[in-house]
């Protein structure tokens, strides 16, 4: 794991930096799919800074996409959260940039595409199970509006020798 993530994650505690390897793996697993898969000839890279709001960009520019991690199933709750902070960086720049919102669950991967107007609710939400209360405004998107990108990688599946396994072969 990048040292600047580390330290900047250190007073969080273990199950915040599991949570930080646990993305990290599957930003991983998510980009290799892709490449191999739907962006053959534009490939998508990473953004260099790991503090980035979003995660991956394609190699022309037009694509963006910002991948949650998630382990539960994408049906499970009536919406995803995501940083209102990501969402505005989408209306900010969604007129030079093709916005994609992604969330890799247990059963899939599925993705939400940025529209100026198209609805998402802001509420107060987040999390307090990591030893601080990290609630603030986040942006709710209704799981009913996602699209089903792939099956064949999820949050569960593990990658080896550079290649994802997906989870109807292997468990973890």
């Amino acid at each position: 794991m990048n040292h600047l993530i580390k330290n900047q994650i250190k007073i969080l505690g273990k199950r915040h930096i599991s949570d930080v390897e646990f993305g990290l793996l599957n930003e991983k697993k998510v980009l290799k799919w892709y490449n191999d898969n739907n962006y053959i000839d534009n490939k998508l890279e990473m953004f260099k800074n790991p503090f980035n709001v979003v995660d991956f960009i394609s190699s022309n520019g037009e694509d963006i996409i910002e991948l949650k991690s998630r382990n539960i199933y994408h049906s499970q709750y009536p919406d995803m959260m995501i940083g209102i902070n990501k969402l505005e960086e989408a209306d900010r720049n969604c007129h030079c940039h093709n916005y994609y919102f992604n969330f890799l669950c247990k059963d899939g991967l599925y993705g939400w595409k940025y529209e100026k107007g198209k609805s998402f609710d802001k509420r107060y939400g987040g999390r307090t199970d990591r030893g601080i209360d990290e609630r603030r405004i986040q942006g709710f998107i209704p799981t009913k509006d996602l699209f089903l990108i792939t099956t064949e990688i999820n949050s569960i599946s593990k990658i080896r020798n550079n290649c994802y396994t997906p989870t109807k072969f292997f468990f973890t």
